[in-house]
């Protein structure tokens, strides 16, 4: 139900703003959707764009269950269950200015990584929240 919300407060705000830097929506979980299957949605808002680009949908996972951390993968492979490699196709690629921010804060970023955090620590946490609203460093004329 939150990202059906989402998806309407976006289109309205993709229709009223074109030319802005695309919204990011850092979706925090535990994964277990008790309300639908969230993936459809998860798609619909990627595909709402403004000129400058895509909508991106990161996702957060803090699972019940137990899991090594996982940051920015680029290969559902390395999750365990359906219910993270859900999430995980869920999430948008890491578009070039969040792969510079990961890279400088020192994750090990690899082509085609996701913005899709595992079971991370605290300080991971709150990396992913910069590098998901970090503003690319385009300036637009």
């Amino acid at each position: 139900a939150g990202l059906g919300l989402a998806l309407k407060i976006l289109r309205s705000w993709c229709s009223s703003h074109p030319k802005a830097f695309p919204p990011t929506v850092l979706h925090v979980t535990d994964g277990h959707p008790t309300d639908g299957d969230p993936e459809p949605i998860a798609n619909k808002i990627k595909s709402l764009r403004t000129k400058d680009g895509a909508c991106m949908l990161f996702n957060l996972h803090v699972d019940r269950g137990q899991g090594e951390p996982l940051l920015f993968p680029n290969d559902e492979g390395r999750l365990g269950d359906s219910f993270s490699k859900m999430l995980f196709r869920m999430s948008s690629t890491l578009p070039p200015h969040a792969v510079g921010a990961a890279r400088r804060k020192g994750y090990e970023v690899e082509p085609e990584a996701r913005g899709f955090v595992f079971n991370a620590g605290i300080e991971a946490i709150a990396d992913f929240f910069e590098i998901g609203t970090r503003p690319s460093e385009v300036t637009h004329q």
